[in-house]
């Protein structure tokens, strides 16, 4: 192994070796905390505080986790600092509290300058991670491409073998690499970087093609956004913790190597899919509201995204279902159609509405992100309505399934990650070409 290979484990030796005596100072001082009486509300205060904090610090460890998966080998150091990073939240919760109960006492002015600390130890480090990620990736010669291509064994019915059909002749799949301007090759696995960025083509092709609910493409698409055909439980839906949510998507069988890419070519090579397209418009916050670095500012293009993509998603849906409910059962279809419980949920939230001074449109403006699945996919709505359209109501319920958790947290203000984004722009693609086409 080469010395630069070496490098980022020496560093992260060196970190966490730095950060012992801050992370022990904090444990010795939280241990006078707690001797001191604590009441539920202001633990419930300090828990509400820090999470700002605390999200900045998940977001971005997600480059940490990718480099450790990618260099597995060495994770003895990383685990240390995984560790470090672990409890900092926990010190973090504490400190908070300390903050509210003891504001002007010595405790406290000691406790904030050992935290602040281990806290710019932690963000420097965060910086050495993301750009030994980064330099971890390169853009390879057309030639090395072009044999790369030669010798991958794509599996049947994967995203990657689906647009290997859509692209057809070689030279098309070299174009498509050639055309990446970002480092996308990663050292530490050069087929499966190749293949990941296939796959994402797959998904775009899957999702665009106005079919993606057919049996192909979904079955391209459970092989690598994961089989979500299982009701989510509400006790899945992390949404404090990005890195969670990545985990309970991988259980379902998530492909993580989509997304072990640097933000920017991540970026685009969605875009180059065709999930997603940059803005023309460029809005630049006051100065107050500038990101402290480009981890976070990759955060909060991440959430503004998936808030984005789900917002417009959700009104094109409510009208498609509105239209084509009415065109069958006729305008007062809520009254006809809808369960009861349903019916009065919806009811309720109008008087709501009128009282604050808003005026609806039709009465599905008010429906729930749950409701749209149950009234798509109900039998006799199915049968009469839907089912040209969407032809697999299995795919459909999938679907919405893997968007639900992500619509939680991104409606929430709370931080996704890449996984996160890829789940929101295939599937608001997909249904959106599915609503879109022209039936037969």
């Amino acid at each position: 192994m080469t010395e630069e290979k070496k490098r980022p484990i020496d560093t992260a030796a060196r970190w966490a070796a730095q950060s012992d005596s801050a992370s022990t100072k904090l444990s010795s001082l939280m241990e006078k905390v707690r001797g001191r009486s604590i009441d539920e509300p202001a633990i419930a205060r300090a828990l509400r505080l820090v999470q700002s904090d605390s999200r900045e610090i998940s977001t971005a460890f997600e480059d940490f986790q990718r480099m450790a998966s990618s260099i597995g080998r060495h994770g003895e150091s990383y685990a240390r600092i995984q560790k470090l990073f672990n409890e900092s939240t926990e010190t973090r919760k504490l400190m908070e509290f300390a903050a509210q109960r003891f504001s002007t006492s010595a405790l406290n002015a000691e406790l904030l300058e050992s935290f602040n600390s281990l806290k710019a130890k932690e963000h420097e480090s965060l910086r050495a991670i993301a750009k030994t990620y980064e330099s971890t990736f390169r853009i390879p010669r057309l030639e090395e491409t072009r044999q790369l291509l030669l010798r991958l064994e794509l599996p049947v019915g994967s995203a990657a073998a689906y647009v290997r059909q859509h692209l057809g002749a070689l030279a098309q799949q070299e174009s498509l690499l050639a055309s990446m301007r970002s480092p996308w090759l990663g050292e530490a696995g050069i087929e499966r970087s190749a293949t990941a960025l296939l796959e994402l083509q797959g998904i775009g092709a899957a999702v665009r093609s106005g079919n993606g609910f057919d049996v192909a493409a979904t079955q391209a698409l459970r092989s690598s956004l994961g089989d979500w055909r299982d009701p989510v439980s509400p006790s899945e839906i992390v949404v404090e913790e990005p890195l969670a949510r990545t985990e309970i998507y991988v259980a379902r069988g998530f492909n993580p190597s989509l997304t072990d890419f640097p933000e920017k070519t991540f970026q685009e090579g969605l875009a180059l899919a065709g999930l997603h397209r940059d803005s023309q418009q460029v809005i630049v916050p006051p100065q107050a509201m500038q990101p402290v670095d480009e981890i976070e500012e990759a955060a909060f293009w991440r959430t503004n995204l998936c808030h984005n993509y789900l917002q417009r998603l959700e009104r094109r849906i409510r009208q498609f279902i509105d239209d084509a409910m009415t065109a069958r059962y006729g305008a007062d279809w809520p009254a006809k159609r809808l369960q009861p419980q349903m019916l009065a949920s919806w009811e309720e939230k109008k008087q709501k509405a009128h009282k604050a001074g808003m005026s609806l449109a039709s009465l599905i403006e008010i429906a729930d992100f749950t409701d749209y699945e149950v009234i798509i996919c109900r039998k006799d709505h199915w049968r009469e309505v839907f089912e040209p359209r969407f032809k697999r109501v299995e795919s459909v319920r999938e679907s919405f399934q893997r968007l639900y958790p992500i619509r939680v947290a991104a409606m929430h203000s709370r931080f996704v990650t890449k996984e996160d984004v890829l789940y929101v722009t295939a599937e608001s693609t997909r249904l959106l070409a599915a609503i879109s086409r022209s039936l037969p």
